[in-house]
């Protein structure tokens, strides 16, 4: 049964658009064989949403799924029905919120789609979705019996400050293994994506889509390391912190800083200057750190630690099911 538009979900559809981006940039033609571990390697996320997108450029008629590996056959297809849509604004806009909640403490540890539905007045196919996104994530996981759970995200301040601390011993290095190299498409697609958040006005829903580049900026460059003990840490760091930098606080202004200072980083990294490539990254991590204590927009300490990205982890809401 094919799916309809309503059933993709958004991280589905921008993967597949990724994916369709990455063939095209590097050229690929019908017959090509894909490894799906592959693409998730060069997309800097991980297997389960790349199959989601491939099972969507299947029915799309772009790719077909033999066995274990994909076959391209026709990137020329109507890909129209990958461009962002209403829906997707409104998913973002309940991600941001349920993010919000879960910072404020009054989003309990576990939940019903009803009770999301009646929090945030938000319809049940819109909750599915953003449901299915986080689960995707591995921010919520589903109950046995009845609702969902949020899984452990940062518990306090000093544990987002521990977060970059050692976030500043591993990314660095990992530009410097002797094995690193961008994997084909990756730079095309960083700078295409990092764009579009300097080409216009910022908006809150935005934060959905900005922590996904994000997250796989850093994903991706773990990945491309060479090194196969890197990624999987990096990837529980973008888990540990997705909820609470949904709910960013810092505008426009922290957005432009954070694009350039990846750019700068990639630029380097293009250069063959992997030194400096690392020293940028650790001056990006520890600009991060230096802002967990502070509150945007002032000299203020916040006991509940704001970041570089986004806004301040959550208070845990007491443990209880919504009914």
């Amino acid at each position: 049964m094919t799916k309809t538009t309503s059933s993709v979900s958004p991280l589905q559809r921008d993967l597949a658009r990724g994916i369709l981006d990455l063939l095209r940039g590097r050229g690929a033609a019908a017959g090509d064989r894909l490894s799906r571990v592959a693409l998730a390697e060069a997309l800097g996320v991980s297997r389960t949403p790349v199959n989601g997108a491939v099972a969507l450029l299947e029915e799309m008629g772009i790719v077909a799924i033999e066995g274990r590996s994909v076959r391209i056959v026709d990137l020329d297809r109507d890909a129209s029905r990958l461009a962002s849509s209403g829906d997707e604004t409104s998913i973002a806009r309940l991600l941001v919120g349920i993010s919000r909640a879960r910072r404020d403490g009054t989003l309990p540890d576990e939940v019903s789609e009803r009770h999301l539905a009646q929090h945030f007045s938000a319809g049940r196919t819109t909750v599915a979705h953003a449901l299915r996104q986080l689960a995707e994530a591995g921010v919520v996981t589903r109950n046995r019996g009845h609702g969902w759970s949020f899984t452990q995200g940062f518990a306090s301040a000093e544990d987002r400050a521990a977060s970059y601390r050692f976030r500043m011993l591993l990314e660095p290095a990992a530009l410097l293994e002797p094995t690193f190299a961008l994997p084909p498409g990756f730079e095309a697609r960083m700078r295409a994506d990092h764009a579009r958040f300097l080409d216009r006005p910022w908006t809150a829903d935005d934060a959905v889509a900005f922590f996904e580049t994000n997250a796989a900026f850093h994903a991706g460059l773990a990945e491309a390391s060479g090194n196969r003990f890197f990624a999987p840490v990096i990837a529980q760091q973008n888990r540990l912190r997705l909820l609470s930098n949904y709910a960013w606080q810092r505008g426009a202004e922290r957005v432009e800083v954070s694009v350039r200072e990846h750019l700068a980083i990639l630029d380097a990294l293009v250069a063959g200057d992997r030194q400096k490539a690392a020293e940028l990254m650790r001056q990006h991590l520890a600009g991060a750190a230096a802002l967990t204590f502070q509150m945007p927009g002032s000299g203020t300490s916040a006991p509940d630690g704001s970041d570089i990205d986004h806004a301040p982890p959550g208070r845990r809401a007491p443990k209880h099911r919504a009914k």
